[in-house]
């Protein structure tokens, strides 16, 4: 999985640069990103082949394109709706292109009840070390996103459960993640508390909406939530 982020970014980039995209917003990896995550998730559902590599090449640069597009004609924030749109596409065509399935690797590992495992869940990890590693990165680059990525999380948590959903579903942090990102995404800061808290907590309807539809989730829930929050903001008060 490390291959396949550090093979996303540094094409999704060269293909920014490449193109001459404005230097800035390449600085600030804004092209980078959704290329990284289109790596790590073809690594983590197919087996490295020399198909899947040219599969995350092709697809990071063509994150390139759906965020330029988005940036000048789309008044939504991109977030990483690229790069769910390209994965969901490769994996519709999965069956055809007899890619074939990462193997799982299990291991014993402690558990924190959903709440670190779903911080991990954000780069595909079901692991609460790599949660809270991923945590500490958060907090060091901004104090106020590290709290929020909690609050989403554990709220998100407790919805799925007072909902009855599955339980082995809650434990590996599936509803946990995108809760996180969209409060984060949402929060401007830890002054602004009902947007962030809405966000979170519609993602959960949207997933289990996702899932019953036998569609993988991604993060779509986190970009679909966080646009509707920001729709809401434009046009009423979500501020306090």
């Amino acid at each position: 999985m490390a291959l396949g982020i550090t093979l996303g970014v540094i094409t999704a980039t060269a293909c920014a640069c490449t193109l001459h995209y404005p230097a800035k917003q390449i600085e600030e990896g804004r092209f980078g990103y959704n290329g990284a995550l289109v790596g790590v998730v073809i690594f983590s559902l197919y087996a490295p082949s020399a198909l899947t590599v040219f599969l995350i090449i092709g697809g990071s640069a063509l994150t390139v394109f759906i965020i330029r597009f988005m940036m000048c004609h789309i008044s939504l924030p991109a977030y990483t709706a690229p790069y769910i749109l390209v994965i969901w596409a490769i994996w519709t065509l999965a069956p055809t292109l007899n890619l074939a399935s990462a193997e799982t690797l299990t291991s014993e590992k402690i558990s924190t009840w959903g709440v670190f495992e779903g911080i991990g869940q954000i780069i595909f990890q079901n692991n609460p070390i790599t949660g809270i590693c991923f945590l500490v990165g958060v907090f060091i680059s901004s104090k106020a996103h590290a709290f929020w990525s909690i609050i989403g999380g554990v709220l998100a948590t407790l919805l799925a459960m007072f909902l009855d959903l599955s339980p082995t579903l809650i434990l590996a942090g599936v509803f946990g993640y995108n809760a996180s990102l969209s409060a984060i995404a949402l929060s401007n800061g830890s002054k602004q508390w009902l947007a962030p808290l809405a966000g979170s907590v519609l993602t959960v309807p949207i997933a289990v909406t996702l899932m019953s539809a036998n569609v993988i989730i991604l993060t779509a829930p986190f970009v679909l939530s966080s646009w509707i929050i920001w729709f809401l903001k434009r046009n009423f008060s979500l501020t306090h």
